[in-house]
């Protein structure tokens, strides 16, 4: 791992065209997985306590917030995780009594006590880690040489074995590839597929209202299919009607034939 991270902020500095100090950066790789050891550790939760799901609900506005972990700053917070959709955030901080569900209240209770401790670690090496994360979660992007990948584990997928009698369904296709672009509209065609891929009913809706914007039109829409869903029934009915009667008439005439 801090030979991944070294390499990848390599390549971010080269875009750049920074040149890193390998001393500092090895040092700062070497936190980075410290303190990452030490969350998984001591901050992450065990497998029975992950079965009890009240952990995974508990709504809090952002006054409750504030009072019950005032070492996060979450007028801060909030903004940045909601990045460029002003909407979004004017509502989230604009109403106080919207409810934001938090999970692990007790690790993050664990958190807050212990930032602002040196002790537990130093600035710079949150600071690195939060950027890192960031940087490494949209890593495939960055131009890397051909004999390089971001990642080992980059092309692989996770994928749980079915349970029960397997079904014989087509796998999906991933038809887009996450990667350093340097033209355009390549770049855009990737992003549209991408989107497709991970966020299929979202896209879903964006199409309806582009293609029916107007409420009428989704009447419309909704009467067209509901006449085609009753001529589908009618006609299995028809044909189960029809069976039936065939079978009736043949018993009638096995019956004359005896």
């Amino acid at each position: 791992m801090v030979n991944s991270i070294v390499g990848t902020m390599n390549v971010l500095a080269s875009t750049q065209k920074m040149l890193l100090n390998q001393d500092t950066l090895l040092q700062d790789a070497l936190d980075i997985v410290a303190f990452d050891h030490l969350l998984a550790l001591s901050y992450s939760t065990d497998d029975d306590t992950r079965r009890q799901f009240d952990r995974s609900y508990n709504p809090m506005t952002i006054s409750q917030l504030s009072a019950t972990y005032p070492n996060i700053s979450w007028h801060t917070f909030v903004p940045e995780a909601t990045g460029a959709a002003q909407q979004v955030l004017g509502k989230l901080l604009g109403d106080p009594n919207y409810k934001y569900i938090v999970m692990e209240p007790g690790k993050l209770q664990m958190l807050n006590d212990m930032l602002g401790n040196p002790n537990f670690v130093s600035a710079r090496t949150l600071i690195n880690y939060i950027y890192y994360t960031v940087v490494d979660a949209n890593s495939d992007f960055l131009p890397w040489p051909q004999s390089q990948s971001s990642s080992s584990m980059a092309r692989f997928r996770q994928s749980r074995p079915p349970i029960g009698k397997p079904r014989r369904i087509r796998p999906e296709k991933r038809r887009f590839e996450r990667k350093q672009y340097d033209d355009l509209s390549s770049s855009q065609i990737d992003c549209a597929s991408e989107t497709v891929y991970t966020l299929p009913y979202a896209n879903a809706r964006v199409f309806i209202d582009n293609v029916y914007p107007s409420n009428a039109s989704r009447v419309q829409l909704r009467d067209n299919v509901a006449k085609i869903a009753s001529s589908i029934l009618i006609g299995e009915f028809y044909i189960k009607t029809t069976a039936e009667k065939a079978k009736r008439e043949a018993r009638i005439f096995v019956c004359l034939e005896m």
